[in-house]
């Protein structure tokens, strides 16, 4: 039996879709990259915004741009990058000695992939995972002050699952169980749960 073979003619048309397809793939992909690139710079306390309904806004628009603002000593406080009035893109905030405070992510305002914030001291102060609708989806953890773990919690699209734990500063297990089909088993551990408040 002969095997079909394309006609030269037929193997150039298909060679040019496959191009074409890249070609607009591509295209697509610069573009996408460019709208959150080419933001116009503002300084916060020199511009007038209006946040509503969770939407950012610069004379009655939804506001486009990177959000500067500065501590008092002139070192860089914080850089949020918006698109339609939300946060999209990165956010970073520091301290006023320029040491990193915390480092997100989001798209269309919603808080996504790994989200790290750190003490004045640089040690690490929170990590948490997030999936594309802003629910927790990972670990979950946070330290004290001293390096100490606080807790490690895992989490799978916004519920806990599997391992949890809770230390004292001291390094001593507070609560130590397991979550199987939203069933907690182990030791819960304190009523009133020592955490580290994310600033908002």
């Amino acid at each position: 039996m002969k095997t079909p073979t394309l006609t030269a003619t037929a193997s150039m048309e298909i060679q040019g879709i496959f191009q074409t397809k890249t070609y607009v793939c591509f295209l697509f992909m610069i573009l996408a990259s460019c709208q959150n690139t080419n933001l116009e710079y503002f300084i916060k306390n020199e511009i007038k915004t209006d946040l509503r309904n969770g939407v950012l806004f610069l004379n009655n628009k939804p506001f486009k741009g990177i959000l500067l603002s500065y501590h008092e000593n002139g070192i860089k406080k914080s850089e949020i990058r918006y698109i339609n009035g939300m946060k999209n893109g990165s956010e970073k905030n520091w301290y006023n000695n320029g040491n990193l405070k915390m480092d997100r992510s989001y798209h269309n305002g919603i808080k996504t992939g790994i989200h790290k914030g750190w003490w004045k001291n640089k040690k690490l102060k929170y990590r948490y995972e997030f999936d594309n609708k802003g629910r927790y989806d990972g670990n979950v953890e946070e330290w004290y002050e001293n390096g100490q773990k606080l807790k490690k919690f895992n989490f799978i699209r916004g519920r806990e699952n599997g391992k949890q734990m809770f230390w004292d500063l001291n390094g001593n297990v507070k609560a130590n169980y397991e979550v199987i089909n939203e069933e907690r088993y182990g030791l819960i551990g304190l009523k009133k749960c020592f955490t580290v408040v994310e600033n908002h």
